[in-house]
């Protein structure tokens, strides 16, 4: 599993961004190009501040994301309604974790599917 970085909230709609970190899956796209090289070339920054407190990104993680080792994926997510303990709130937070992790590999597979594709005419 990866982590989860709660942002701020947002008084409009009661929703806190939430920044997960998920490692990026073995393998290819369908043009043959690795996912982590894929990832890699597009420049990929942090949307967190690099430190050691609680609420930053270790050094060590901002490097993977640079790497394209590991994918970050902002969602704002509404955490309040019942939710008064941190237990509750990291239920809820375990609870998002898998769907968004499939929601980004889909949207990964969508956007990239043919990245680095090429052909020459004979």
């Amino acid at each position: 599993m990866g982590d989860m970085h709660v942002r701020v909230g947002n008084r409009k709609d009661d929703k806190y961004l939430v920044v997960f970190h998920f490692p990026v899956s073995p393998g290819n796209n369908s043009a043959g190009a690795p996912w982590q090289d894929i990832l890699a070339s597009t420049n990929p920054t942090t949307q967190l501040t690099e430190g050691t407190e609680a609420w930053e990104i270790t050094t060590a993680e901002k490097l993977e994301v640079e790497a394209g080792t590991l994918v970050e994926w902002p969602v704002p997510i509404d955490l309040e309604p019942g939710r008064d303990t941190a237990a509750k709130v990291t239920r809820a937070l375990q609870h998002h974790y898998p769907r968004e992790r499939t929601k980004m590999q889909q949207e990964m597979g969508r956007r990239y599917r043919w990245y680095g594709m090429t052909e020459s005419e004979a």
